[in-house]
Order: structure tokens, then C-alpha cells, then sequence
């Protein structure tokens, strides 16, 4: 966002209930008003979604899709899902579904780009599914159920698969599943009815033990960023559009200056690509801190630039704009909002907070 800009809208999901990891006491989802000085204001009343660890959206903005992370939806051993209406003009959101995720522990729900299908990934159920999205954005019936398999060497969070993440490829010929528990980015072949067949030579097998969590594209498309959640490494994977391919071309520290945090444990959280493609942004748990990195174009390859201190737990971000960065600050309770210099890669607290019980997820509304 520049001077003068429009508000952006975005949606903050937050933990609902005490968790090993979270205190809880979250609103579920709510609306917030993001102004071009970085001040935050809520919009509306908050829709109570249970654990809405992940937030999305469609093209349009009218229709948002929340991840529950629960393994007991009705009474059934079931993550959840939540759709929701979205109108930020009158600032409302409203309930319109809310359907089984097809596994416990849901940790990822997104619509792909044609607004057909959404991909979620449950975490402790070990799979991924595809499903069919209907004109209203309803979510129909699964048309791919994807089962993981395997271990890692991590024996606490590696005792099976644990996908984090679900993407399709910026041409929509493969899916992706980014699969912390084993170390790989899981390959399939997407068809135009939404089944998806497994191939080998698609996705990669990343370093053991590292944890790959969150994924995300350049701006070109030719190259997949991935964040390693237990190795606190970034993984910058070469697409092969021909085969689904992605080779390994850097593994990089997610901290801009890794000397400085010796010592202590740090798990990369959210990844995310500025608008301009020039620069890569990790949000690191432990460390607190964002660290920003400058993108080679042609190699795709990574060099740090600094790593800007937060709040506690920084669990998401997302850009508002060319210059604007907003961060969940999950055991800070609070979101705080950052200025991000599109010159140097650098960002600076704007001092703008909003308190949020336990928020972890930041979903901006398409302008």
C-alpha cells in the first residue's frame, strides 16, 4: 500500500481452544480494515469457526474457506471445514457450510485458481483431498482422496506423514502436497474432473529430517520456495513443467543471520513471495523474527538480507500491497502490521497493533 492507498480487507483466523501448542481464546474468523499507515481495525463481528488455523479465499473475495483443527467434527473422528460469505463493503461474514475435511487435523484448505476445486491437507490424518467446488463455492464430494505413507528420522514429529500444504502448479497440470512427516513434496497428475494420480518423478524428496512445511511460487513460476520447519532452512526447487519435476537448487538458512540466533531452536512458520517477485519473506519461531531474502530471477537462488525482530511467535503473515506486511503474532495476542521497503527488502514496524487473542492466520481479500 502507498499514501493515499485504499484499505485492504483481510481475514484473521485464530485458536479457539486450548491446544499444546495455543492457549486458545480466538474470536474464529474475523474481518479486519487494513489502512495505508498500517493502523488495523476490526469490521464487524467475528463468525466462531473452531481452530481456524488456515484462512483462503476465491478470486472474487465472496467466499472464504476455513480450516478447523479438530479431529472430533459431529462427533466424528473428522477435521472440519467452514465456508464462509464474505461482503467487506457492509462488513459481514457469515456461515454458509461447514463440511468434514475427510481427516483429522486439517492444516491447509484452498481453493485452486479456477475456483473449481479445494485442496486441503489434514495433517494428522496423513492425506490430502480434493474437492469439487460447486457455482455457489459450496464444497461437494472429494474427487481425489490422497493417503501418505511413511516416516522421517524426527521420531516427534516425524512418526508418520503429516501434510502441511496442498498447491497445484502455476499451470494447473500438477498438485502438489508439501508432506512435513516425510520429507518430500508429493507429486501428483491433476485431471479437469479433479482426480489425481500419484507420479513419481513429480516433487522431491527433500533432506531428511528437515520438515517441509509451507510452499509457495516465484512470480514467474519457475521456481517453488519451501520453508523446513525442524532443519529451519529454506528449499528453493527448479520447476520441470514437462514431468511435474522440482530439483533442488539451494537449501538455505531461514534466518538472514543464523550466527546471531546460535543456539537457540527456531521453526520457520509462513513463506511468502513480495508482489514485485523480488524478494522471499520466513516468518521464524523462536528467533521471532521475519527475515527477508533477495531473489536471483534466473537462478531463483536466495541471499539474506536481516531479519526483523516481532512479537511472540510469529506464526503468519501476508503482503497487503507492495509496502505493507501484516504478521499474527499467535502468543503475543496481538496483529501488528510492518512496512516493507520495496528498494531494499527491509521491514520496519509501522507501531500499529490490534490485540487478537491467539491469531495464526492472515488472509487478504482480493482488491
Amino acid at each position: 500500500m502507498t499514501p493515499g492507498s485504499e484499505p485492504v480487507h483481510v481475514l484473521i483466523g485464530s485458536y479457539t481452544e486450548r491446544l499444546g501448542h495455543s492457549v486458545g481464546g480466538g474470536p474464529g474468523v474475523m474481518l479486519v480494515r487494513v489502512d495505508a499507515d498500517g493502523r488495523l481495525s476490526p469490521v464487524g463481528e467475528p463468525v466462531m469457526v473452531r481452530n481456524a488455523s488456515y484462512v483462503s479465499v476465491n478470486a472474487a473475495g465472496d467466499r472464504a474457506y476455513a480450516s478447523s483443527e479438530i479431529v472430533d467434527f459431529n462427533g466424528t473422528d473428522d477435521g472440519c471445514v467452514t465456508v464462509l460469505e464474505v461482503d467487506a463493503k457492509n462488513g459481514s461474514l457469515r456461515t454458509l457450510q461447514q463440511v468434514g475435511s475427510q481427516g483429522v487435523g486439517p492444516a491447509w484448505t484452498r481453493p485452486t485458481a479456477d475456483g473449481r476445486y479445494l485442496l486441503t491437507a489434514n495433517y494428522l490424518a496423513g492425506n490430502a483431498v480434493v474437492s469439487a467446488l460447486g457455482v455457489d463455492g459450496r464444497v461437494g464430494e472429494p474427487t481425489a482422496i490422497l493417503p501418505h505413507v511413511g516416516t522421517g528420522p524426527d521420531a516427534s514429529r516425524q512418526e508418520g506423514p503429516h501434510p502441511h500444504a496442498a498447491l497445484t502448479s502455476p499451470d494447473g497440470r500438477w498438485l502438489y502436497v508439501v508432506d512435513l512427516g516425510i520429507d518430500e513434496v508429493v507429486g501428483y497428475q491433476l485431471d479437469a474432473d479433479g482426480r489425481a494420480k500419484r507420479v513419481d518423478a513429480a516433487g522431491a524428496t527433500l533432506p531428511a529430517g528437515t520438515g517441509p512445511r509451507h510452499a509457495v511460487w516465484s512470480r514467474d513460476g519457475n521456481f517453488m520456495y519451501v520453508d523446513l520447519e525442524l532443519s529451519s532452512e529454506i528449499a528453493v526447487l527448479r520447476y520441470q513443467a514437462e514431468d511435474g519435476g522440482l530439483w533442488v537448487e539451494q537449501v538455505i538458512s531461514s534466518l538472514a543471520s543464523p550466527d546471531m540466533h546460535a543456539g537457540q531452536a527456531s521453526h520457520p512458520s509462513e513463506i511468502a513471495v513480495s508482489p514485485d517477485g523480488k524478494y522471499v519473506v520466513v516468518g521464524n519461531r523462536g528467533p521471532d523474527v521475519l527475515s527477508s531474502f533477495a531473489v536471483d530471477e534466473a537462478s531463483g537462488k536466495l541471499s539474506p538480507i536481516a531479519d526483523t525482530p516481532t512479537g511472540k511467535t510469529p506464526r503468519n503473515f501476508a503482503f497487503c500491497g507492495p509496502s505493507l506486511v501484516v504478521l499474527a503474532e499467535q502468543d503475543a495476542h496481538r496483529l501488528t502490521s510492518f512496512h516493507f521497503d520495496a528498494d531494499t527488502g527491509i521491514l520496519e514496524p509501522t507501531g500499529q497493533r490490534l490485540d487478537v487473542m491467539s491469531p495464526c492466520f492472515v488472509c487478504p481479500l482480493p482488491g
